[in-house]
């Protein structure tokens, strides 16, 4: 908040401001004479035509109280959201001796106004000063939304003027402003991953403004048939946070793919009083570990009870580029054994465990290798 007051040392009429001004009003005064060709006054000498005549005696000049300026001020109200209006309270204390009047005249409001500024009230009457030593309270109102006003700093010079002397300059100070951040990458492309296999990719926010920006991230849409639909293939961490001014996070980006297909998704991305719309757009695709069967359907030919037995050769295929490892879900014993160990163990399904969508994230097992070892730690 803005103070203007004080006792003898901080006075808008004091003796010490007088005595300077009238001392500036004397040495205007010698530099008009100099000017018309006048000098000194001298009294008059022998031969001067006698003492009957008169000295003229010019008038003191009078002092221009507008040329001075009695002290400067600021009232600062920091960065100011666009939109948003601030009000900031200053005090004004005659510790004079004399009643002072001041007040804001009506071109200099339409100007404060322009610019965002409004101040009540505009004008006071005769304010006393010593013994009482009274004071005024002002409040000024910055409005960002008001037309005209743009983002960037403003600053206006208002002088407070008083009757019968110098101006105060106040200096009404703002800086209009957006919360925002940077993205170091809005295109992201996964290429091909296998459905229950992940891929993540990591992108950078910043805030490059003077304020804390609360970002956060909406669920990722995917393009279909010329419209936008909820996906659940893309999840963000973390998906929303807050930056102070000149601070970065990372932020993993992943893509779990559930089924195989084509994707064209964006991911919002939403800044807190901040209009502006903004997407992380993605580009990726997913297949399924596949094989096929040659001939696709057995005729086994028949046979009579417990004569003799019937076979047939079948040729299995990978038609994926990624090797495979087959078993039967209703006759491998290790498949058994590994699906009641993972019934049992509870470690792995641990909130710190558990990546997005209640799925505990693992490291890829390899075909013909064992169950990773953080199963078998929470195992033994």
């Amino acid at each position: 908040e803005l103070e203007v007051e004080g006792r003898r040392g901080r006075t808008l009429f004091d003796e010490e401001a007088e005595r300077k001004l009238l001392e500036r009003g004397a040495l205007d005064l010698v530099e008009v004479e100099e000017e018309a060709g006048k000098g000194p006054a001298a009294p008059p000498g022998p031969g001067d035509g006698g003492g009957s005549e008169q000295l003229e005696v010019s008038e003191p000049a009078a002092i221009d109280m507008k040329r001075f300026t009695l002290a400067e001020y600021v009232l600062d109200f920091g960065n100011v959201i666009k939109g948003h209006q601030l009000q900031r309270e200053f005090k004004v204390t005659n510790v004079g001796f004399s009643q002072v009047s001041f007040e804001f005249p009506k071109p200099l409001k339409a100007v404060m106004a322009q610019a965002g500024f409004t101040v009540e009230p505009d004008k006071v009457q005769r304010l006393p000063g010593a013994p009482d030593f009274e004071t005024a309270e002002f409040a000024v109102a910055f409005n960002s939304a008001r037309q005209g006003v743009s983002l960037g700093p403003v600053d206006l010079c208002v002088p407070l003027q008083t009757r019968s002397g110098p101006p105060v300059k106040i200096y009404l100070r703002a800086n209009v402003t957006i919360p925002d951040v940077d993205v170091s990458s809005d295109s992201l492309k996964f290429g091909s991953v296998f459905v229950g296999h992940m891929r993540s990719i990591y992108i950078q926010l910043s805030n490059p403004k003077e304020i804390p920006a609360t970002w956060s991230f909406g669920q990722a849409l995917q393009g279909e048939g010329g419209s936008w639909k909820p996906c659940d293939e893309f999840t963000t961490i973390p998906s929303r946070g807050t930056l102070n001014p000149g601070e970065s996070c990372n932020v993993q980006v992943v893509f779990h793919p559930r089924n195989a297909k084509n994707f064209s998704a964006k991911i919002p991305l939403k800044v807190s009083q901040n209009a502006a719309k903004r997407n992380i757009r993605i580009n990726a695709s997913s297949d399924a570990l596949r094989i096929r069967f040659d001939p696709p359907v057995l005729e086994m030919r028949p046979i009579l009870p417990f004569v003799e037995e019937s076979d047939c050769t079948v040729t299995m295929h990978n038609v994926t580029n990624a090797r495979i490892e087959v078993y039967s879900v209703d006759f491998d014993d290790q498949y058994l054994q590994e699906e009641e160990i993972l019934g049992r163990v509870e470690g792995i399904y641990s909130p710190q465990m558990i990546g997005y969508s209640d799925v505990a994230l693992l490291p890829l097992r390899q075909p013909e290798a064992p169950l990773q070892d953080a199963v078998l730690r929470e195992w033994e």
